[in-house]
This record gives structure tokens, C-alpha cells and sequence, in this order.
């Protein structure tokens, strides 16, 4: 009884809090998003290997520093159509450059250290990408109370898509003087409700690009919104060239039985 009189309270108390802000979006419209000519979109897209090894690099020096990617595992970084698959490699997890990039990442080991804590390990390529806090109760701790959302399927999981990430990530604005914003919260024109969590994570020149890329706050937002979707369903690129194949025999067969029936009904009078 207890139990249920407190979730009860606590429920009030939420929606009290966020009741004035609910007041002020009202008179609020969000902008029209910007949609994308991306190169992976419909049947014959395809992910640009340079746009996602610069999406990669933006989600490793940024965006993992608070948000998991559970499904993804550094091994998948390297088959076919991923950010850094080499044909010299058919097996992902003997290219150097993938071993490499697990190297780069610690991960929690099963066995204790001397001072009986948790031990940690070099991260090999079939280890999926570890997170950055032990638990949702610490990452919630060191983001205000807010719990960051895994990104393995972001994408997949947002209206617009690859569209909604990029619009989101370029967003961030001064509230409008009319506007109240909520303690700890940011104003960004593309999130629901305007109020985010999470502060602008993305200035211009905040990381640097192996291949000479001017890192502007546009472009680390469209690569990390299409490294992103690629993650949302890696295995894309491949069932596509599968479909094309497929589609290709189904057209010889239908030809053949075409011709086949031709054959066996030619002395018959339709």
C-alpha cells in the first residue's frame, strides 16, 4: 500500500514539474526538418565507406562518452559494406584495423584483481562495445538524473529517421524569451517538447578528421547520423545485393518456364 501511495506521488510530482513547460510549448512550433538526399536511401542506396569512418569517429570521441551501442560488436565494423571492411580480411576479426579499434576500449573482465575489484581487459573483436557506466543507476547519476538512450537502433526507433538525428544534433538554440525552460535542461527546436537533457554535443573543429574533412557541426552531423543508420541494421548493404541477385534468378526462371511452356504446348491449339 505504501509502495503504490509513493509511485502514486512520485507520478504527481512529474507531471508537475513538467506541467509549466507543457504550458509554454503550446505556443510553440517545431521548424520543418531539413530531409536529407542520403546515399543509402532506397533500394540501390548505399553507405559511403569515408561518411561512415568519420560518423564512427564522431560517435567514439563524443558520443560514447555517455550512450551504449549494446548490439554492436567491434567485429561488425568490418564486414561488408561496415565503416572499415577490407576484402583482403573475409573474416572481420583478423583485420588489424578492427583489432586495433577493440584495443582502443576497456572491458569489463569476469575475474577480480588483487584488490578483489572488477579487472578490466583489452577489448578483443568479438566483444560487443562496452558502456560507459557500470549501470543505468550511475549513468542517470552523472547526467542530472537523465537516462542516455542506447544507440544501436536509434534510428530505427526515431520518426524521420536519419533525418531526426542530424536536425537534432544541429538544433541547439537560445530558448525563445517567452519560453520556460526547466532547471538542467537545454533548448533544442527539433525535440519533442523543446527541453533535452542532454547539452549541445557538437562545436565546430571539436574533433579532427583522419581524411582532412572540415569538422563543422553540419558535417559531424550527418556522418554520425549515418554512421547511425548503418548500425540501426548493418546487415542492410549485404541484403540488398542479395535482393538484386535474387530478383535477377527469379527473372531467368520466369523466362525459362515461359519458353518451357512454349515448348511442351506447341502442337496444342489454344
Amino acid at each position: 500500500m505504501m509502495k503504490t501511495l509513493l509511485r502514486t506521488l512520485a507520478m504527481a510530482l512529474a507531471f508537475l514539474t513538467t506541467f509549466p513547460a507543457l504550458a509554454a510549448d503550446a505556443s510553440h512550433d517545431a521548424p520543418k526538418m531539413e530531409k536529407h538526399d542520403w546515399s543509402f536511401a532506397g533500394p540501390f542506396g548505399q553507405f559511403e565507406q569515408d561518411s561512415l569512418q568519420r560518423g564512427f569517429h564522431v560517435f567514439k570521441e563524443v558520443c560514447s562518452s555517455c550512450h551504449t551501442m549494446r548490439l554492436l560488436a567491434f567485429r561488425h565494423l568490418g564486414q561488408k559494406g561496415g565503416p572499415f571492411y577490407d576484402a583482403a580480411y573475409p573474416n572481420p576479426s583478423d583485420n588489424p584495423v578492427i583489432k586495433q579499434i577493440a584495443a582502443d576500449w576497456l572491458f569489463q573482465a569476469a575475474t577480480l584483481n588483487e584488490f578483489g575489484e572488477p579487472a578490466t581487459r583489452t577489448a578483443v573483436p568479438a566483444d560487443y562495445m562496452p558502456g560507459p557506466f557500470p549501470n543505468a543507476t550511475v549513468a542517470r547519476l552523472a547526467n542530472g538524473g537523465a537516462l542516455p538512450p542506447d544507440l544501436s537502433v536509434i534510428v530505427k526507433a526515431r520518426k524521420h529517421g536519419a533525418d531526426y538525428i542530424s536536425a537534432l544534433m544541429q538544433g541547439y538554440e537560445e530558448p525563445p524569451a517567452d519560453f520556460t525552460l526547466n532547471p538542467g535542461m537545454n533548448y533544442n527546436k527539433y525535440f519533442p517538447g523543446f527541453q533535452i537533457g542532454m547539452a549541445a554535443p557538437l562545436v565546430d573543429d571539436r574533433i579532427a578528421y583522419t581524411d582532412g574533412t572540415p569538422a563543422t557541426v553540419a558535417q559531424m552531423s550527418e556522418d554520425v547520423a549515418t554512421f547511425l543508420a548503418w548500425a540501426s541494421d548493418p546487415k542492410a548493404p549485404m541484403r540488398k545485393q542479395m535482393g538484386f541477385a535474387v530478383l535477377g534468378f527469379m527473372a531467368v526462371l520466369a523466362l525459362l518456364l515461359y519458353l518451357s511452356y512454349k515448348q511442351i504446348w506447341r502442337n496444342v491449339e489454344h
